[in-house]
């Protein structure tokens, strides 16, 4: 990894290698819900705690500059000129997404070798969200579908994964270490209880995950300040999940 992508990673991972980063990015794919007013949403959860966000172009351009020393990751399609452009507003990394089928396609792989090979050229760090989805539109969690795909983006040259969270956490080690590189975990659909998701967090760290990425259990949740504040806490080994528990109230 070159010193560029040291540097920048250096304002995302803490010292103990761990990230939380809250992704604003839906509106791209039609959800709004909780992001309706972003500035006071973003105040309330660095109040709270994260590392960074995880947000598209306009709102990087149009909100997140109101919010200096925060780490930001770039959502961006697969057109290499936005590398560049990134380098050029100073955010920390981009990001690339796949929804599909395990079995990516040629095309699909290409794609992904563009974008590390220029994010290399640019010395930006490049997260690669690698979400399996079966025929049904469901996400696939499957330890061994993960494995594959996982290793897979790290093989093309992602410098970080982002996938979803499959137990149980002995299981997943075998995901984080099989990838390579460092493995965050997606928030994924609204769940039922903030219970549930904690918990989740939990067992993720607990198997080896770097961090996580996470939407909408916080922004749509009645208090994102103290949802990020538990979980920014969990991630970096400030509670365990009895005490994670008792700060919910459950």
């Amino acid at each position: 990894m070159n010193i560029g992508k040291k540097l920048r990673l250096n304002k995302i991972f803490g010292n103990d290698g761990k990230a939380f980063i809250v992704a604003i990015d839906h509106p791209t794919y039609g959800e709004i819900r909780g992001l309706e007013r972003l500035k006071p949403l973003i105040k309330n959860i660095k109040d709270g705690g994260t590392d960074g966000f995880l947000a598209n172009p306009g709102a990087i351009v149009r909100v997140m500059l109101d919010f200096p020393n925060t780490g930001l990751i770039m959502t961006v399609p697969y057109i290499k000129e936005y590398v560049k452009y990134s380098s050029k507003i100073g955010v920390d990394a981009i990001k690339t997404a796949y929804f599909g089928n395990p079995k990516m396609k040629e095309d699909d792989l290409d794609k992904i070798s563009m974008m590390a090979a220029e994010a290399e050229e640019w010395g930006i760090p490049y997260v690669l969200e690698l979400i399996p989805i079966d025929e049904q539109g469901k996400y696939i969690y499957n330890i061994e579908t993960l494995k594959v795909i996982c290793r897979i983006g790290a093989e093309l040259g992602a410098d970080i994964i982002k996938t979803v969270y499959a137990g149980p956490q002995e299981k997943f080690t075998d995901v984080i270490e099989t990838s390579g590189v460092p493995v965050i975990i997606a928030g994924g659909e609204k769940m039922g209880s903030n219970s549930d998701f904690i918990k989740t967090i939990w067992e993720a760290m607990k198997g080896g995950a770097a961090g996580a990425a996470i939407g909408r259990n916080i922004w749509q949740s009645s208090n994102p300040k103290l949802i990020s504040s538990i979980v920014w806490k969990i991630i970096h080994g400030q509670i365990e999940l009895d005490e994670a528990l008792n700060i919910l109230g459950v």
